[in-house]
């Protein structure tokens, strides 16, 4: 690929992460794999998205992060739950 079309992806990637509606998108590859997978993460969305809108002749229409939000609340709900179980057996057989 072209370095100045790389470059000017990747600006016009970082700068829609840090400000438009997939900052929660690009936060969570940042935190899983870092900045820069984060950053091409986000260069091939935004990619995806600009090549769907004209081609399937529709308005782009943001995800909501509800249904991340709501699964990780409940995967978190079900470790507390695992750990609280297991805190209490291993009180019931005198390990603390």
């Amino acid at each position: 690929m072209n370095i100045r079309l790389d470059i000017a992806i990747s600006n016009l990637t970082g700068r829609a992460a840090r400000t438009g509606t997939l900052h929660p998108f690009f936060m969570r590859i940042k935190t899983k794999k870092g900045y820069m997978e984060a950053v091409m993460a986000n260069a091939r969305k935004l990619a995806v998205i600009n090549w769907n809108m004209p081609s399937k002749e529709e308005q782009y229409q943001p995800t909501e992060d509800t249904a991340y939000t709501e699964n990780l609340k409940a995967q978190t709900l079900k470790i507390y739950r695992k750990t609280q179980k297991i805190k209490y057996v291993t009180q019931r057989i005198g390990f603390e």
